[in-house]
């Protein structure tokens, strides 16, 4: 059977890019702002240089009469966006939202701030709200049709009263539905903490916290073949930091599937001791030189152009939970030189 892959959320930085003139094939989904506009028979959004050269618009599958009661109005319009042009695109399943931008929707991935609130909730029948970390809002969110002043933290525990800025995923969810009518709550998935320098996970990739670059994330260990999440290492450079989280795993499409960290770590210069520690056998394989263990291997990074550029490869150690890279190449003629050493903390 054929598989249908949903596509995947834009990024914020991708999205102001494809609003403007540029973004040519850019695709995914996503929400934009600008103006209503009728031609003929197709309807449009403008997002930018309204009656200019430099006029960007997308055409939407929104019925004609829909569109001509919104002629010239401010909106905004979520769905499957693709950038055809530089200066043109299409949005598909089309959904016009006549509300400021302000507004989000369940599925976007955003910052909030407030304070935590930590609950211990009942209800008649057991049927309460999640017990667990909230986050009261520094101000309110319009999610939908409703005004949110707090959410909760989905699979994160925070200090009570804690002030804190973070990102993921808003979930519309519910409690009740038995003994009681059906209640709604707004919770947030895959959590990042963007005070402690956590990066984000935008659905597809990882960023960094410091300066949104685009991380490396290693399976450490790979657990998805029993229905559990993954257990990886997003790798920052510029602070010279380790994450170590949980992605996928037995879940339904439309689930996020990032679960948040648990652990960080430095990304450390090794000591001669740490060189020590490990040899490689004739066949190139990492040895754990006080058990006699094999490392695992996580991946390789092959050189970028230039004369003087190495290949990375990435170890890990299970027992110790350390997690190595190596580097080839260059001319020094490095083979297989400790560079970096990350020691997790033990779970």
């Amino acid at each position: 059977m054929e598989k249908h892959h949903r596509p995947r959320s834009l990024t914020q930085k991708e999205l102001a890019e494809i609003a403007a003139v540029g973004g040519e094939g850019l695709a995914g989904r996503g929400r934009l702002q600008g103006a209503i506009h009728v031609e003929g028979h197709t309807v449009e959004l403008i997002t930018t240089g309204k009656g200019t050269r430099s006029q960007v618009s997308f055409s939407l599958d929104v019925p004609h009469a829909r569109g001509l009661h919104l002629e010239g109005w401010e909106v905004t319009v979520s769905g499957t966006i693709h950038k055809v042009s530089g200066f043109s695109g299409t949005i598909t399943h089309a959904t016009v939202i006549a509300r400021p931008a302000a507004h989000h929707m369940p599925g976007e991935h955003l910052s909030v701030s407030g304070k935590i609130d930590d609950r211990r909730l009942v209800g008649p029948g057991g049927e309460a709200p999640p017990s667990g970390s909230y986050l009261v809002l520094v101000e309110p969110l319009i999610v939908g049709s409703s005004k949110v002043h707090d959410i909760f933290l989905e699979g994160r525990k925070f200090a009570q009263g804690k002030n804190v800025e973070l990102y993921g995923r808003l979930e519309a969810r519910s409690y009740g539905g038995v003994e009681t009518g059906s209640h709604p709550y707004i919770a947030l998935s895959g959590i990042s903490d963007l005070g402690a320098g956590e990066p984000t996970f935008d659905g597809v990739q990882f960023h960094s916290a410091a300066n949104q670059a685009r991380l490396r994330a290693l399976v450490v260990r790979r657990r998805d073949l029993f229905d559990a999440p993954n257990e990886i290492a997003v790798l920052d450079p510029a602070p010279r930091r380790a994450f170590l989280g949980s992605l996928g795993g037995h879940i339904l499409p439309q689930t996020n599937p990032f679960h948040g960290f648990s652990a960080a770590a430095d990304i450390a210069e090794p000591t001669e001791a740490d060189r020590a520690a490990v040899v490689f056998n004739k066949e190139g394989n990492p040895i754990d030189v006080a058990t006699g263990a094999e490392l695992l291997k996580l991946g390789d990074e092959p050189p970028p152009p230039g004369a003087d550029m190495f290949s990375h490869a990435f170890y890990f150690n299970e027992v110790t939970e350390t997690l190595y890279s190596f580097v080839s190449g260059g001319f020094a003629g490095f083979s297989n030189r400790m560079e970096s050493v990350i020691r997790f903390p033990a779970p």
